[in-house]
């Protein structure tokens, strides 16, 4: 996808997700998202303490991080300075604290806030890397419009159904403008 669809300056995708944290023998349900590397940067956010995800965190094998919003380091984490390289259990297994975004960031999810945020993790092979693993996120490029992001969308999709028409069967592609996308 991002090497097909130019109108883009980036690109990441997210999957909501359901998480169950357990850090010091307290279990607590939160809604997240496995994002891809890039997911913050595509969205011009920096977190207020740590760091994002990274290159390296989103590979198999890699030591297991997240990254945790404002909210879930002030309830759940008791707003712990130290809260930066803190070992929880995320789903049962453990992972490092690499950062806390800022209060003001809330991220793409229908009806709730996303608390915790961790790599998407593919396996080579598991699927063709021309797949979007979830929905994706885009910056247009400078001096592009939204409808030649769309048409470049479609052409796209279309030369990648006919090539991997197992993936593309059931899917769609679209594009619409941030600010159209907030509820």
């Amino acid at each position: 996808w991002e090497r097909g669809a130019l109108a883009f300056e980036s690109m990441a995708a997210y999957r909501n997700a359901a998480f169950t944290l357990n850090w010091d023998g307290r279990p607590e349900r939160a809604p997240g998202q496995l994002v891809t590397p890039a997911f913050f940067d595509v969205l011009g956010v920096r977190p207020s303490m740590g760091r994002t995800l990274e290159a390296a965190d989103a590979k198999p094998g890699a030591p297991p991080v997240v990254v945790v919003s404002h909210r879930t380091w002030k309830d759940y984490f008791a707003g712990r300075a130290d809260v930066v390289g803190l070992s929880t259990r995320i789903n049962g297994v453990s992972a490092t604290v690499v950062g806390v975004m800022p209060p003001e960031f809330v991220s793409f999810m229908e009806g709730r806030m996303a608390r915790v945020w961790a790599p998407m993790v593919l396996s080579p092979g598991s699927v063709p890397d021309t797949v979007p693993a979830g929905t994706v996120v885009a910056r247009l490029r400078k001096g592009t419009t939204l409808d030649a992001a769309r048409a470049e969308l479609q052409t796209v999709h279309n030369a990648l159904a006919r090539q991997y028409p197992e993936f593309y069967r059931d899917r769609a592609s679209s594009a619409r403008g941030f600010r159209d996308s907030l509820f």
